[in-house]
């Protein structure tokens, strides 16, 4: 009998899910999240590696997917990179130089207020 894509996952497969999500967490990047990756893009019949580079996941109404296609922000180009490519992910923080205890985003504040947190009771 086949399941429903209403079911929830179960079993194997949701143990694999959560090992993609604990080890390589770009693989569900939000949209307009920033990230430091590293890996690498095609170019013509090769590909060119790159490391420690900041990206920007493009919206899926930009890329007409619901994979996350990343942006790379360097040297003024703009090459896209999937993230069957990318070989180390950290998602970023966005905040203001002038306020840096405050996320840019409203939904990121919490994780800067559960830093404080820790750092406080740490003490």
């Amino acid at each position: 009998m086949k399941k429903s894509s209403n079911e929830p996952v179960t079993g194997e497969l949701l143990e694999m899910t959560l090992d993609l999500r604990r080890t390589k967490p770009w693989h569900f990047a939000e949209a307009d999240s920033m990230w430091e990756i590293t890996g690498s893009y095609p170019t013509g019949s090769k590909f060119t590696s790159f490391t420690s580079c900041l990206a920007r996941v493009l919206p899926g109404g930009v890329t007409g997917t619901s994979t996350p296609i990343f942006e790379l922000l360097i040297y003024g180009e703009r090459p896209c990179v999937d993230p069957g490519h990318i070989t180390f992910g950290q998602e970023l923080l966005l905040v203001k130089c002038s306020d840096p205890l405050t996320a840019y985003f409203d939904v990121d504040q919490i994780y800067i207020d559960e830093a404080l947190t820790r750092r406080n009771e740490s003490r």
